[in-house]
């Protein structure tokens, strides 16, 4: 996606760790100014919404701040 100057990719993924617990990951990378920028957030299945709330916000608060 583009927005103004900035591109950036989103996504979001889960697996089982070693120890049989489901992990949800929602992530953004970010090309500003010639330089790549991540904004991973991870936590677990059950916490969907409030890892992607998370993730929402480090990246609206990034995204002002950059």
């Amino acid at each position: 996606m583009e927005i103004g100057r900035e591109s950036f990719a989103t996504g979001s993924f889960t697996w089982i760790d070693d120890q049989g617990r489901d992990v949800f990951v929602r992530n953004a990378a970010l090309l500003v100014e010639g330089r790549y920028h991540l904004v991973i957030v991870m936590g677990p299945e059950a916490k969907r919404d409030e890892v992607q709330a998370r993730h929402a916000h480090v990246l609206a608060t990034y995204r002002s701040t950059a």
